[in-house]
């Protein structure tokens, strides 16, 4: 939805930057990947032993947090830069939209690792359901109209507005 949208309102220009950006933040997304992978099966145990699943959730959210601080505040930080010196000038314009991304990565993911894994073992799918039917209008609710007065930084404000709402559905859930 987000490339359509990206072609028709910002033009095929704005989706190869967009692609770019893309390409650069599947690098922290394939870690996270993992951890989401492995976090319903460790749920799954705890919840089916009785064990007491809060302290568990809150080591969970800070390791995590602190791992994702530690991979996406560099790559924020450097994402511009980077991109100009490794792929060229001609790139440069994908940078703007990795720091907001990385921003919604920095606090969705640990929330979403911790709480995913365990909504799903005590029976409550839809609860990341709902969150992905929220957050992808709220996506567009932010990026559409930002689009033409900031361009592709837009996208990564919309990718935050869609970490909170999911966010705000997991720890209420949870």
């Amino acid at each position: 939805g987000v490339n359509i949208a990206l072609a028709t309102f910002g033009g095929v220009a704005m989706l190869g930057l967009w692609q770019v950006a893309w390409k650069i933040l599947q690098i922290p997304i394939a870690l996270f990947q993992a951890l989401w992978r492995v976090a319903f099966p460790g749920m799954s145990r705890l919840v089916s032993a009785d064990e007491d699943i809060g302290p568990t959730i809150e080591r969970v959210l800070g390791l995590v947090a602190i791992g994702t601080c530690a991979i996406l505040a560099p790559l924020a930080a450097s994402a511009v830069p980077w991109i100009h010196i490794l792929l060229g000038a001609k790139w440069a314009g994908a940078g703007p939209s990795i720091p907001p991304a990385c921003f919604a990565m920095m606090f969705g993911v640990p929330i979403s690792v911790a709480l995913s894994g365990y909504l799903w073992a005590i029976g409550r799918a839809e609860v990341p359901l709902r969150a992905a039917l929220f957050g992808i209008p709220v996506v567009a609710a932010i990026m559409l109209p930002l689009l033409p007065v900031i361009g592709i930084a837009a996208t990564g404000l919309g990718y935050i507005g869609n970490a909170a709402v999911e966010s705000i559905l997991f720890i209420y859930a949870g």
